[in-house]
């Protein structure tokens, strides 16, 4: 999350279908976030850069699915990064650079990063489709993130399926986690870019649900909220009041999800063996996926079983394609 706030930062607002905005919940709960005026007042030019149709890739999205060694397009969206009260890198040009159709990874053009904050360091990095990274340290008046910043200065390729690696000699990414904020459009994002593969669908449902952990029923409903995501198995959202409180562990840990948002954790103490962190839950997650809100979700991989009207679900967490592109960047 972010460590600096525009002052008039917004407050809860009613919308007009009387529902309350996630930044005025997030501003309420003393959470620090710059808003789209800070943007607008940071960002590196005035003017908006035109679209180039020579970016080495098509514009918009694929219709289908395809785990090749390199898949590069052109996002349509607009897209920022924060570090140290400025915004170093603004882009309408962006690539979205898939590995084995992983996680996408934005890059800019140079053009579009603020380059005087950048400066070059010694740590190297070779990927096998592109060849040897360089690396920059990120330099804000007295914040510094060093290795915040890589750019490819000469394409080249170890992987025998890719015979034509990408030239991404103009273009420059940045670690995710070594920035203060990723924005697209007006909204902030989270963990990673987000892929336009990926569809989630949140449900209610009357299914049957218990999950059973240490040989005991520690939680029971048959009002389950049910998130079917892309490349993931679908994940049972319970109401806390059909789970075992009395067993439940406040954790510290937090995660984030660019397509949920930023989830806490609770330990189950069971007699005495304590699972750490097998329940996560979003206590503001993202407008799409709201019906979630404060529901808790166990792991399938790691309780003794989840049995949803009858059935054992499998112990895993990815099927599909998801499931075999991870298996070809392992290879």
């Amino acid at each position: 999350m972010q460590d600096h706030k525009e002052a008039g930062a917004e407050a809860p607002l009613q919308t007009a279908a009387g529902l309350i905005t996630r930044r005025g919940l997030l501003a309420a709960a003393g959470v620090a976030i710059p808003t789209l005026g800070f943007l607008a007042q940071n960002a590196p030019g005035a003017q908006a850069p035109t679209r180039e149709t020579s970016a080495p890739g098509k514009y918009g999205y694929p219709s289908t699915y395809s785990p090749t060694p390199v898949t590069i397009y052109t996002s349509p969206k607009w897209i920022r990064v924060v570090f140290g009260g400025k915004v170093v890198a603004d882009s309408r040009q962006v690539l979205l650079v898939y590995d084995y159709g992983g996680i996408p990874v934005y890059y800019f053009p140079k053009k579009d990063v603020r380059t005087e904050y950048l400066k070059p360091s010694n740590h190297r990095t070779v990927d096998p489709t592109k060849g040897e990274a360089s690396y920059y340290t990120l330099q804000v008046g007295d914040k510094v993130s060093e290795d915040a910043a890589w750019h490819f200065p000469k394409p080249s390729s170890s992987d025998p399926d890719l015979k034509n690696p990408p030239d991404l000699r103009e273009y420059v990414s940045f670690v995710w986690e070594k920035v203060d904020g990723w924005y697209e459009e007006g909204e902030e994002i989270f963990r990673h870019a987000r892929d336009p593969y990926k569809r989630i669908d949140v449900l209610n449902s009357t299914r049957h649900v218990r999950v059973i952990l240490g040989g005991e029923t520690v939680a029971e409903t048959r009002r389950p909220v049910i998130l079917f995501e892309t490349g993931i198995v679908p994940r049972y959202y319970i109401p806390k009041e059909d789970v075992r409180r009395d067993l439940l562990v406040e954790s510290d840990h937090k995660s984030q999800c660019p397509y949920k948002g930023v989830a806490g954790y609770y330990s189950v103490q069971v007699g005495q063996q304590l699972f750490k962190d097998i329940i996560w839950y979003y206590r503001f997650p993202l407008p799409e996926v709201a019906r979630i809100a404060n529901n808790l979700a166990f792991y399938n991989e790691r309780v003794d079983d989840i049995v949803v009207d009858g059935e054992k679900l499998p112990k895993e967490g990815l099927f599909g394609d998801e499931k075999r592109a991870r298996q070809l960047r392992k290879s």
